[in-house]
């Protein structure tokens, strides 16, 4: 069941409350996904955040060494894991450290280690990218043994992947999740709940994938995917809130998108209607210059006969 209308999004709406540049939605932050949802995109999805459990009264509490290893990763800003609510000290081998970074952006299926040896030595023969390879692990296991013994990385078949009995979670695969849920449900006209899951997705995304890798490939690779996702899921909640004359929530979304994408015409002219259906004309017709001067500087162009239309009206003070 719904908790509110969609109707009421821009009163929900937190504006103003990003995180570098990034849209962090309050609205029902992380709420669970609708009750008729897609298939799983794998038979092993990835679990929730676990959340904690009381012992039983007559036994004490299971020391963290035993515990089923909880796992929490954060890969949105910068990379931290935690293995039953302790956090990791980075790995003394930076190769290892990076190594855990890559499995874990992509924790469906076990990676190869001659994906992980092409990646991380490239230029290295078959037998030198081996054994750096084996020695990042070794330190990368070391650094886990720290908070448990039970095993959270297994080798096998010439794949290293996640153990099944490990607890894991990822901000990077929920937020897939969510978006891939939110798709499903426009699909099937279920709009409402749709928006939810795009705003439930959002609230994950406190800035770029692992913001503090600059020059690995593959992160930049997987950065601008997964950017280009949250300016997508923008696209479709700043057109659904102007749609249902949510126009201050409208105005948020849109100018998130523009701090990504500033050449974006179609963007500036949604913000200049919202703005213009609240009567905050001179705010339209900064918009209108900020656009104009985006699309100077970017393509050395100017904006179309549509926006050039647009700004006449608004200069006659017509509806738009």
């Amino acid at each position: 069941m719904l908790q509110s209308s969609i109707s009421s999004a821009a009163s929900s709406f937190s504006p103003g409350s990003a995180v570098n540049g990034a849209m962090a939605f309050r609205i029902r932050p992380n709420q669970p996904l609708p009750a008729t949802q897609p298939e799983p995109i794998e038979a092993r999805a990835i679990s929730s955040v676990p959340a904690a459990t009381a012992a039983p009264a007559a036994t004490a509490a299971p020391s963290p060494m035993h515990k089923q290893p909880a796992v929490v990763v954060r890969l949105f800003d910068k990379f931290s894991v935690a293995i039953n609510g302790m956090a990791i000290s980075p790995c003394s081998s930076y190769a290892g450290w990076s190594m855990l970074a890559y499995m874990l952006a992509h924790p469906r299926v076990g990676t190869p280690v001659d994906v992980l040896e092409s990646i991380f030595w490239p230029d290295a023969n078959t037998h030198a990218a081996r054994n750096n390879r084996n020695v990042a692990m070794s330190h990368l296991r070391q650094s886990l043994r720290v908070i448990t013994e039970q095993p959270i990385i297994e080798h096998r078949s010439g794949k290293y992947s996640f153990t099944r009995d490990c607890d894991l979670y990822t901000d990077v695969q929920e937020f897939e999740q969510h978006l891939n849920t939110a798709r499903w449900l426009e699909a099937n006209h279920r709009t409402d709940e749709a928006m939810l899951c795009y705003e439930s997705a959002l609230s994950l995304y406190e800035d770029d994938f692992l913001v503090d890798e600059l020059y690995q490939d593959w992160v930049l690779r997987k950065r601008d995917e997964l950017r280009a996702m949250y300016v997508g899921a923008l696209d479709r909640l700043s057109r659904f809130y102007f749609e249902r004359g949510s126009y201050s929530a409208c105005i948020e979304a849109g100018h998130h998108i523009l701090a990504r994408d500033r050449w974006r015409e179609d963007v500036h002219c949604l913000v200049m209607r919202s703005y213009a259906r609240q009567n905050q004309l001179c705010f339209a017709l900064k918009q209108y210059r900020d656009c104009i001067e985006a699309l100077r500087q970017e393509f050395n162009m100017a904006p179309s006969a549509e926006t050039l239309q647009l700004h006449e009206q608004l200069l006659r003070r017509e509806s738009v």
